[in-house]
């Protein structure tokens, strides 16, 4: 027991707190940080342990073996008594729950203060308790600790509303550079917080399935379409834009992990409808809708019905004036990919300069993904014979995919390729590079 002072136990008491846990390592280790505190005497610790641990219909010893859940609970049971975390101030321990809903990589320390505050103190406390361990850059707690504490589900979303606004603000934008950790979080909030705020809940499940449907993360997807399903069934006040929502995603789910375009071209036409049904346009995904219908109609070869509904996502970008935000950069950009398919070279070129315009204005600087669109006008004029303005874009892609791409980047390489080719291109269509992050 290497966190006591021997001088102030005897062997004798040792002995008997050991064999009375069995020599079960992690309780050891428990006790040992318990006594460790000087609140606690020996004596007093084995009575706490017999109360506990000595349930009246099962003497025998307490297991993690999974087939008898009856042990099991019993010993779960045993380690939150010791770690007696009601003794903590209401402060302390919502600091302690928010902590716990970080992956168990930990909470890294300046975004726990930009997202919740600094609470100085009470973090102090936690580790002086032994509860948390704090390095320069995270918070960190003991895995098994962090299940228990989120089991408790002592959290809920009106006690910490400035954390879960900025959750939600994170989790709204799949390009934000912590939004894998907040899906985490979100994720863990999922199972373990108590969702008391349903306004606040529900727009942090309909912006979680946004995200991670753009992200690929599948598993957490399907969790949170499932709870949204829920919320559209036991919510009260729920509208037409709720459920428009719902359709779009399960149309995502069928197009994403069923690979069935048929069934999800059906449910997004269901969605539109239900969006649309009520003379409802401002529904925020509204765009996305069209755009993914879109999408399900190049699939099955409906390149008419494609265009008609990509020209609709666009109407709706700048009826709502988000044409300037990234969902309305790739918006245009893959309406400017479909006409240039189908060969209105014109016009896909000066939706690519419009949108090489936005990310000027927009982010004031170079960035990876101004340089895919300059590759993708540098195409476009390419095709169109236009060799001296080809030969100006892809010089300008070339020179910005080198700040950000390693030199052997498939993309720089096939930039390159094309630039070298441009004489040779002589109106047809080339690949369109695309920037998936």
């Amino acid at each position: 027991m290497h966190c006591t002072d021997h001088t102030l136990y005897t062997d004798d008491e040792m002995n008997l707190l050991l064999e009375n846990v069995h020599y079960h390592t992690m309780t050891v280790e428990l006790m040992a940080r318990l006594l460790s505190y000087g609140d606690l005497t020996a004596e007093n610790l084995l009575i706490k342990l017999k109360e506990n641990v000595l349930l009246k219909e099962d003497l025998s010893n307490i297991t993690l073996n999974k087939d008898n859940q009856n042990r099991k609970l019993a010993y779960h049971k045993h380690i939150d008594s010791l770690l007696d975390l009601q003794q903590l101030e209401p402060v302390a321990l919502t600091v302690l729950s928010v902590i716990a809903l970080a992956p168990n990589s930990g909470f890294p320390v300046k975004l726990f203060h930009d997202w919740h505050g600094a609470y100085i103190n009470e973090i102090q406390i936690l580790e002086e308790c032994g509860l948390l361990v704090k390095d320069r850059q995270r918070l960190l707690l003991n895995p098994y600790m962090r299940k228990i504490i989120n089991a408790r589900k002592m959290l809920s979303l009106s006690q910490a509303p400035a954390f879960f606004a900025t959750l939600l603000q994170t989790v709204s934008d799949s390009n934000h550079e912590h939004i894998r950790f907040a899906l985490d979080i979100l994720n863990t909030t999922l199972l373990f917080v108590n969702k008391d705020e349903r306004t606040t809940w529900k727009k942090l499940v309909s912006h979680g399935l946004e995200s991670s449907s753009r992200l690929h993360h599948y598993r957490l997807f399907q969790k949170l379409l499932g709870e949204y399903e829920g919320i559209c069934y036991l919510y009260q006040n729920i509208t037409n834009e709720d459920h428009a929502t719902l359709l779009h995603y399960k149309a995502t789910e069928a197009a994403m992990i069923h690979q069935n375009h048929v069934k999800a071209l059906e449910l997004e036409e269901k969605a539109i409808a239900e969006a649309c049904g009520k003379g409802t346009t401002h529904i925020f995904n509204l765009s996305s809708m069209y755009l993914d219908a879109s999408s399900y109609c190049m699939k099955l070869i409906k390149p008419e019905q494609a265009l008609d509904y990509i020209e609709k996502s666009v109407n709706i970008l700048v009826q709502t004036q988000m044409q300037n935000s990234w969902n309305g950069i790739y918006t245009l950009t893959t309406y400017a990919k479909l006409l240039y398919y189908q060969g209105n070279f014109p016009a896909a070129a000066r939706i690519f300069t419009s949108c090489i315009g936005i990310t000027d204005k927009v982010y004031q600087s170079d960035t990876l993904t101004k340089g895919y669109l300059l590759q993708n006008l540098a195409a476009v004029h390419a095709s169109m014979r236009n060799a001296k303005a080809a030969l100006m874009y892809y010089a300008q892609a070339e020179n910005v995919f080198h700040k950000f791409l390693d030199e052997e980047h498939p993309d720089l390489l096939i930039c390159k390729e094309q630039h070298e080719n441009v004489l040779g291109i002589d109106g047809q269509k080339v690949e369109l590079l695309e920037y998936n992050k």
